[in-house]
């Protein structure tokens, strides 16, 4: 499995540093597929420490803040509540980097590669989906002492918009992965996207990751309320 997954989240070639990289032939067979020349991958080095620690040291802050302190086991809590978080950055950066790329590329006059784009971030952002929903499903067990504090309390009831919120994002993400992309994929295997020129369906991801990008950012202004609202 992580052979697997790393083959499909890892669709650039060579190292960040390794200007010499050609683009593969298809007829070499083992080539992961959606190469193109100059593509790279990040590199770890001992100034990417600094950014690491810097995340450990916000996810850590949520073990003292919150509901982490007044329900359920401590441990069990701020487990599950890191592992929501984790989940949450890891789809909502990587998506507001995406979106971030796309729309750059595009003011350059730049090919924006959406479907290598797309391709690559989809696994990663299943992968995070998955983390994010059932942790946030333990965290309301634990905090929930009944199903009727859902809507009879301050903090059930934004949990309920919150959900809805995500809930939005999810279907837009869906909609990404089961219409837009093979599509994508499509005029790519047509060459109908010329370098530089944006296609009508490269248009509509471009659009669709930027509303799911706003969605997601309603989100995290009901999570802000949520962290203090009382159950």
């Amino acid at each position: 499995p992580v052979r697997v997954i790393k083959e499909l989240v890892s669709v650039g070639g060579g190292r960040s540093t390794d200007r010499t990289h050609q683009e593969p032939s298809v007829s070499q067979g083992s080539v992961p597929p959606f190469h193109h020349q100059g593509d790279a991958i990040w590199d770890p080095y001992a100034s990417s420490l600094g950014p690491f620690l810097g995340s450990l040291l916000v996810l850590g802050s949520f073990l003292f803040d919150g509901h982490t302190l007044s329900k359920g086991d401590r441990l069990i809590t701020a487990i599950v509540d890191i592992a929501h978080v984790s989940g949450a950055s890891v789809w909502v950066g990587g998506l507001a980097m995406l979106v971030a790329v796309i729309w750059r590329r595009r003011r350059l006059g730049r090919e924006l590669r959406a479907l290598q784009l797309a391709l690559r971030f989809s696994v990663t952002a299943a992968m995070a989906l998955v983390v994010t929903g059932v942790a946030g499903v333990l965290l309301s067990i634990i905090i929930l002492d009944s199903p009727s504090e859902l809507w009879s309390t301050p903090w059930g009831r934004l949990l309920i918009a919150k959900t809805a919120l995500v809930g939005v994002g999810a279907t837009i993400g869906a909609y990404n992965h089961r219409v837009l992309i093979p599509r994508l994929a499509k005029n790519d295997s047509r060459g109908v996207a010329e370098r530089g020129v944006e296609d009508r369906t490269e248009t509509d991801f471009r659009l669709a990751v930027s509303i799911e990008a706003a969605v997601l950012l309603a989100v995290i202004l009901v999570t802000s309320y949520l962290v203090g609202a009382p159950s």
